[in-house]
């Protein structure tokens, strides 16, 4: 099913929160049984991470301060002095959470705006309440809804440069949203367990475009996740703001 296709039954328009894209995007997936989210911890930031005050915390303000042209993460511009790095950085950098820790299931009848708007509410205050890419069809296989979070700032130009490079992750096509920061996309296509793996890795091709280390975090977990709803601490929740079909 192509992205044109999936849109008729979409029932989105820009503008619509992640979660109407979402329940459009399985509505036009009669295969599909039941869904997944997770509700895993908000991740300690990159300060708490290292300590503060700290030598480590230093060496990070130092790195951003260095290269405060470019237009990264923290996390990424404290490996650029890559003969410099304190150990400390690099036990911060590698914090994973792992996804299926809190993952669960929906069956696809009881999926509505309502009672997601509720699994939200019910969500504890220090969670990220995120839609995850797994899904479950009728005949019991599993297959992925493919999903990108990108990492480039928000503007015109870095909407179509995102729009450009999603067309070409072998996705069929799909939905950009807006976040809080950046952009993220969901694709039209269902891929099995290993068409995710190189899917995600095809992805990081692109990167600074595409977050690098949400993909790494991804592919540790064999399975996707996005944030669904606004954050608990404040920040609009993803609306989507384009189609893309695939190039």
């Amino acid at each position: 099913m192509d992205a044109s296709n999936s849109r008729q039954g979409l029932g989105a328009t820009p503008g619509s929160n992640a979660c109407t894209v979402f329940i459009g995007i399985v509505s036009t997936r009669p295969e599909i049984g039941k869904v997944f989210f997770s509700a895993p911890r908000v991740n300690p930031s990159l300060r708490d991470r290292v300590g503060y005050p700290s030598p480590e915390w230093n060496f990070v303000e130092q790195a951003v301060n260095r290269y405060r042209d470019l237009v990264l993460p923290a996390r990424v511009k404290c490996l650029l002095p890559i003969s410099e790095i304190p150990e400390g950085i690099l036990e911060a950098v590698s914090f994973h959470q792992r996804i299926g820790e809190t993952r669960f299931a929906v069956k696809v009848e009881e999926l509505t705006p309502g009672f997601v708007r509720e699994l939200m509410e019910r969500a504890a205050p220090t969670s990220l309440f995120s839609l995850c890419s797994q899904v479950q069809l009728k005949n019991g296989s599993t297959k992925h809804i493919p999903m990108m979070d990108f990492l480039c700032p928000k503007s015109q130009r870095s909407l179509e440069v995102v729009r450009r490079v999603a067309a070409r992750l072998g996705a069929g096509g799909g939905f950009i949203l807006e976040s809080d920061r950046s952009y993220h996309f969901y694709g039209s296509q269902l891929l099995s367990d290993w068409e995710l793996v190189r899917f995600l890795a095809s992805a990081l091709l692109f990167a600074p475009v595409v977050d690098q280390t949400w993909i790494a975090h991804q592919l540790i977990d064999k399975c996707c996740a996005l944030r669904l709803g606004p954050h608990k601490a404040g920040g609009a929740e993803p609306t989507l703001v384009c189609y893309v079909d695939q190039s």
